[in-house]
């Protein structure tokens, strides 16, 4: 997947991603454990955060095919959250380092180091599938198609918009996001 030479950007957009992921499942287990340290009010705002999030990815299409956001939540909650707290771990990490060689190199890419983070944490979802085996796969796998794994987790993330410079109410900055946390 990756070897020397990488930035840290996308050392954090990937590695990041996928420990702040797996951590957040934790917290989503909580939810349905009996004996979780969360209150009832608790309880009820992030099953209602969650509910919303479900909506969002039950209308998703891909080549026709709906996803089933209420299927795929645990998975939508983590991977929103992911994201979110990879993010903020790179900004925080970053927060008063000067521009290293590498950014320095990158930078005439012409792609802000927020840009970089975010084009590293949508590699990991590049894929194709096949149209003929598209429904089985939306039918039984707990993660929202991969598509969607970076689509609707980004258009919940301000920091994305800020970045592209995506309009207020595009596709990819809606006017209202979906947050868990």
């Amino acid at each position: 997947m990756m070897g020397p030479g990488y930035p840290d950007v996308w050392i954090i957009a990937t590695f990041g991603f996928v420990f702040s992921h797996e951590l957040a499942h934790e917290f989503t287990y909580a939810d349905t454990d009996e004996e979780s340290p969360w209150d009832v009010l608790s309880k009820s705002r992030f099953r209602e955060q969650t509910r919303l999030l479900q909506q969002q990815y039950s209308a998703y299409r891909l080549m026709g095919v709906a996803l089933n956001g209420v299927r795929t939540s645990s998975e939508d909650v983590a991977d929103n959250t992911g994201v979110k707290l990879a993010f903020q771990a790179y900004k925080e990490l970053t927060v008063n380092q000067s521009p290293t060689i590498e950014q320095l190199i990158y930078s005439h890419l012409n792609y802000t180091q927020d840009q970089l983070f975010f084009l590293a944490h949508a590699q990991l979802f590049c894929g194709v599938y096949k149209k003929e085996s598209l429904s089985d796969i939306m039918s039984f796998d707990s993660h929202s198609a991969s598509p969607f794994r970076i689509i609707g987790p980004l258009q919940n993330l301000p920091e994305f918009s800020e970045a592209f410079k995506c309009p207020t109410d595009s596709y990819m900055n809606p006017k209202t996001k979906n947050t868990i946390w």
